[in-house]
């Protein structure tokens, strides 16, 4: 499934350029409400030291919002260091989400979560090391996001680098000279209806009898009555 990332709605000031090329993913949990979250995110009305930002927020029914464009440095990460590097803040995407400590995650949420950081890692070549947790990058300090065990967060993250099965190959389309279906794949058992000379229709799977399944579930035909349409 496909999202739409919505690039208007909300927008942060809280920004600065970026001293080099995005590598890494750090994901968060907002942990107050959606509204709560992205006036925090976008407000410019607190000390510049209080400031905070993120480059994009996916909210509880799967809406996702890009508050800073990727090529700037947003305001998320904070006093950080992992993997040998510090300043994630300089080379990381920052993902905001509306959860709570104590919410279970919808499915939909992270299905979405997933797509957007699956775009990510294609559009900027992240490797799986960083994709990360705030908290991972910022032990002791940051706990978020939160109930999202380790373990779960890690084979959540190698799932976004399995390969994506293809896509079935679509059925092929005849056109009919007068045909029965039948129930059966032997083509012997009961009649399940007629399709009528000049139908078009398709089959979406072929045995070695000849007989072949309707994609609409009605049932078997025989396929030497088909004519390429």
């Amino acid at each position: 499934m496909a999202y739409a990332i919505d690039a208007t709605s909300y927008r942060s000031p809280n920004h600065d350029t970026r001293p080099g090329l995005v590598r890494a993913i750090v994901l968060h949990s907002g942990e107050g409400t959606k509204a709560s979250d992205l006036a925090t995110l976008c407000s410019d009305r607190v000390p510049p030291a209080q400031r905070v930002s993120a480059h994009y927020y996916v909210d509880r029914a799967a809406n996702i919002y890009q508050l800073v464009p990727d090529d700037l440095r947003a305001w998320h990460a904070g006093v950080s260091t992992y993997l040998g590097l510090a300043n994630w803040n300089d080379f990381s995407i920052g993902i905001e989400t509306e959860h709570r400590s104590g919410q279970m995650w919808p499915p939909a949420q992270h299905a979405a979560l997933a797509w957007l950081c699956r775009g990510l890692i294609a559009r900027h070549t992240i490797q799986q090391p960083y994709v990360v947790a705030h908290r991972w990058i910022a032990p002791g300090r940051k706990s978020d996001p939160t109930n999202w065990p380790n373990i779960a967060l890690n084979a959540w993250i190698a799932d976004l680098y399995a390969p994506v099965p293809p896509p079935p190959p679509a059925p092929k389309v005849y056109r009919v000279a007068g045909l029965p279906v039948y129930q059966r794949q032997d083509l012997t058992g009961p009649l399940a209806g007629h399709l009528d000379s000049g139908a078009h229709v398709a089959i979406d799977a072929t045995y070695e009898n000849g007989a072949g399944h309707l994609a609409s579930g009605l049932g078997f035909v025989d396929v030497d009555g088909l004519e390429a349409a």
